[in-house]
């Protein structure tokens, strides 16, 4: 995760921010439908670090955009409400999953996580 983030961080330099957002988030997506869909494990653990290199991507880029729109003396707050609002998300994702993996099954766990 944290290896990709320099990396992408990188690319967007050159790329462009927003298409590497654009392009992460349609990576993410297909990774995620695939993982849930394939039946070797190894090509679930490949799609599913592809989406984990995509996050890590998707983190930086949007950090980047916070750091950039906040005010000098508002930075620190906004890095740290990206911070929290993130994490709260993914535990709230997490928690919707967990409760309803049994009723739809593993397939839609991976896809909701992953989204």
């Amino acid at each position: 995760f944290a290896v990709f983030t320099v990396v992408v961080s990188l690319l967007s330099a050159f790329i462009g921010r927003k298409k590497m957002l654009f392009f992460q988030s349609f990576l993410i997506l297909i990774t995620s439908i695939i993982s849930a869909k394939v039946s070797n494990k190894w090509v679930f653990v490949g799609m599913k670090l592809a989406a984990g290199a995509c996050r890590g991507g998707m983190w930086s880029c949007g950090l980047s955009y916070i750091c950039n729109l906040s005010s000098t003396k508002h930075k620190p707050l906004s890095v740290t409400m990206f911070t929290v609002c993130g994490v709260i998300s993914v535990a709230m994702v997490t928690a919707l999953s967990l409760t309803t993996v049994h009723y739809v099954g593993w397939q839609w766990f991976v896809v909701m996580t992953s989204l």
